[in-house]
């Protein structure tokens, strides 16, 4: 993963939904960031867990409105 050549960085808080204690990470991430690059941070991020399951959309991420 590369930083564009304007450095922009978009920070993410990524939390694990339906665990107690909240369990959460703060990322930086380049806004060039491709999906597969993000999922590999987010993997990196939180740690080996036996549940996650993998973003197979970037619809799955929340980030853009469903159709």
């Amino acid at each position: 993963m590369t930083i564009d050549a304007s450095g922009d960085l978009i920070q993410l808080k990524v939390r694990l939904l339906g665990i107690s204690p909240m369990i959460w990470r703060r990322v930086l991430v380049p806004a060039s960031s491709t999906l597969r690059e993000l999922h590999g941070v987010l993997q990196t991020a939180m740690g080996p867990n036996p549940y996650w399951v993998p973003v197979r959309d970037i619809a799955d991420l929340g980030l853009l409105p469903t159709r």
